[in-house]
């Protein structure tokens, strides 16, 4: 079973303006980019709200559920939550949330390939990852696609990946 960070026992992640590390409140200055509707989900996750933010080959996602949920594990009838990221001109990097799984073109990819952190890891509302997505040719100018499905289908969001900011800093 993958590893997964817990924010209370590590330090925080930072990505520009923003750290994972549960707390939202840096990503107040960021625009939503796109909306999806209330109660359209097949299952407990319902998104409706996203922001992103890239630099280097870093991209940071935060979005919310619609209910206190656990993306990692739960009942099965709230079904999962899939993170598709699509690289332009590369492969599409997922995130099966409740199988704890990453996988490109359909093989498992090891956690290390992607350098992954999310928050909070408890049940919430809404959280934020991080991916390093350097292993596929990720950098300043690259464009990725934020997607999601499963139990609720959000539409692709392009994110323009930004100059790369400081490396992740202790806080």
């Amino acid at each position: 079973m993958p590893l997964l960070l817990t924010a209370a026992a590590l330090p925080a992640l930072v990505l520009g303006p923003v750290s994972i590390d549960g707390d939202f409140d840096d990503w107040s200055g960021l625009p939503v980019l796109t909306t999806d509707a209330a109660g359209d989900a097949s299952g407990g996750f319902d998104v409706t709200r996203v922001k992103a933010t890239g630099a280097g080959s870093v991209l940071a996602v935060q979005f919310d559920v619609g209910q206190d949920l656990n993306y990692q594990s739960g009942a099965g009838s709230q079904g999962t939550l899939l993170v598709r990221l699509a690289i332009h001109g590369g492969p599409v990097v997922e995130l099966d949330c409740r199988d704890r799984a990453f996988t490109v073109g359909g093989s498992s990819v090891p956690w290390t390939a992607v350098d992954f952190a999310g928050a909070p890891t408890f049940a919430d509302d809404e959280f934020e990852m991080r991916f390093d997505l350097a292993t596929w040719g990720v950098g300043p100018g690259s464009q990725v696609d934020v997607s999601f499905a499963g139990s609720d289908t959000v539409a692709p969001v392009t994110v323009t990946m930004g100059a790369a900011s400081s490396p992740p800093a202790e806080r």
